[in-house]
C-alpha cells in the first residue's frame, strides 16, 4: 500500500543537474527561456539533450558530470551580505574547491574532485 502511494503522487524530481553549476547553467538558462510556454514533457525532452542533465523519466545510459577546468574563470566571493542568514556578517571567498584527504564520511572529495586551487 505505501508503495502505491508513493507511486502515484508521481516523480520528486523533473531533472537533476550531474556537477558543478556554473559548468551546468551556461547551457540550461537558453533552453529554459526559450522554452517557456511549450508543454512540461517536450521541456524535459529537450533538457535530456544537455550535458550533465538527468531527466528520470527520459533515462539515458550515462550522464556525464560537468566541472570547471579552471575555476579562476568565474567569481570567487559571495555577492550577498545581509544579516538575516548565519554567515550574513562575512565576505566568503572560495580558495579552493576539493580536497586531498578522502575521508570516507565526507562527500566533497568525490563531488568536487579533482581538487582544484585558484590563483
Amino acid at each position: 500500500m505505501y508503495y502505491l502511494l508513493i507511486r502515484a503522487a508521481g516523480p520528486f524530481f523533473d531533472c537533476f543537474g550531474i556537477g558543478e553549476a556554473e559548468a551546468i547553467f551556461p547551457d540550461l538558462l537558453p533552453v529554459l527561456s526559450e522554452n517557456l510556454g511549450i508543454k512540461r514533457e517536450e521541456l524535459l525532452k529537450e533538457l535530456t539533450k544537455l550535458p550533465g542533465i538527468y531527466v528520470p523519466s527520459h533515462a539515458r545510459t550515462s550522464v556525464t558530470r560537468q566541472w570547471l577546468k579552471n575555476l579562476d574563470d568565474y567569481p570567487a566571493s559571495s555577492v550577498i551580505i545581509t544579516s538575516d542568514t548565519e554567515l550574513g556578517d562575512l565576505y566568503l571567498v572560495e580558495v579552493e574547491r576539493g580536497c586531498t584527504w578522502g575521508c570516507r564520511f565526507c562527500m566533497v572529495n568525490t563531488a568536487f574532485a579533482p581538487m582544484r586551487l585558484r590563483s
